[in-house]
């Protein structure tokens, strides 16, 4: 999987012990209404499973933007993601996409 590679390359597959200490916040949850965001969703939190997810609002290390079903056509949810993958990236954060 492409994000796999771009996660274990960007340092979120290290020890249990440091991801620990990482706070995720996880944008773009469309599970309730889109099977392919539930599938992507699904499929970062078990590649991430020693992670600690951030709440909406609180203190994070990295964004992870899914952009599953979203990221097209200058639609209102592709530009509120790219703002936020903007914004990460302006607080020194690391933004995945």
């Amino acid at each position: 999987m492409e994000i796999e590679k771009y996660l274990r390359k960007g340092g979120m597959m290290m020890a249990p012990e440091r991801a620990k200490s990482q706070r995720v916040f996880l944008s773009g949850d469309h599970s309730q209404y889109h099977g392919g965001s539930a599938a992507v969703i699904s499929a970062i939190r078990r590649m991430l499973p020693d992670v600690t997810f951030a709440e909406t609002g609180g203190p994070f290390d990295t964004l992870i933007v899914n952009g599953e079903g979203s990221m097209h056509h200058d639609s209102a949810h592709f530009v509120a993601k790219m703002e936020q993958l903007a914004a990460a990236q302006m607080l020194g954060k690391k933004p995945v996409w």
